[in-house]
């Protein structure tokens, strides 16, 4: 997917990033995302995401439907403290899922798919990126299943949240990801 496209995907979740430096290292990652990724449905079972984020396109709404949450969640006044770091959350929002179903992308949700996109985020970022501000949010992407952090066809044990930014990410995701849940989304 070109730049203009994935400009045009996310139109509204760009404007919640301040720094143009990020939003430009966040484009060419995406960039690097299979296409895959816009197309699909957000859970391959339906067991794990409401009905908006089913069918064609369900990952992209998830996936924006978080950034949404955090966006929102982050002008409370309890969250006042993370505004300062709210572009990185956002960022972390937006990659968390890119590689939910591998590298090479397959068919089915991949346990380790939080490793792999923080993995590949780090591998565009670095050198474009403070050390810091790039583990935050590779720290959130990883950590971001919480609690479910060990899959049953895998070895692999996922990381817990435990930065405040981490568990943020996690809390998005998790209330983006209730079945109840009905956000009225096109």
């Amino acid at each position: 997917m070109t730049v203009a496209e994935i400009t045009k995907l996310f139109t509204d979740e760009l404007f919640l990033i301040s720094d143009k430096r990020l939003t430009d290292i966040f484009l060419s990652y995406m960039e690097t995302v299979d296409d895959k990724f816009f197309r699909v449905p957000a859970s391959s079972t339906g067991k794990y995401h409401p009905n908006f984020a089913l069918g064609e396109g369900g990952l992209l709404r998830h996936t924006k439907q978080v950034a949404k949450i955090a966006n929102d969640l982050l002008g409370l006044e309890m969250y006042a403290p993370l505004s300062s770091v709210r572009d990185e959350i956002i960022v972390a929002c937006l990659i968390h899922d890119t590689k939910k179903c591998g590298e090479p992308w397959g068919e089915f949700t991949v346990h380790e798919h939080p490793i792999l996109a923080a993995n590949a985020f780090r591998t565009v970022a670095f050198g474009n990126l403070e050390d810091e501000r790039m583990e935050m949010i590779c720290d959130a992407v990883q950590c971001h299943m919480g609690q479910w952090n060990t899959g049953f066809r895998s070895k692999t044990e996922l990381p817990k949240p435990k930065t405040k930014v981490a568990m943020f990410v996690h809390m998005c995701d998790y209330i983006a990801s209730r079945k109840y849940m009905n956000y009225g989304i096109e």
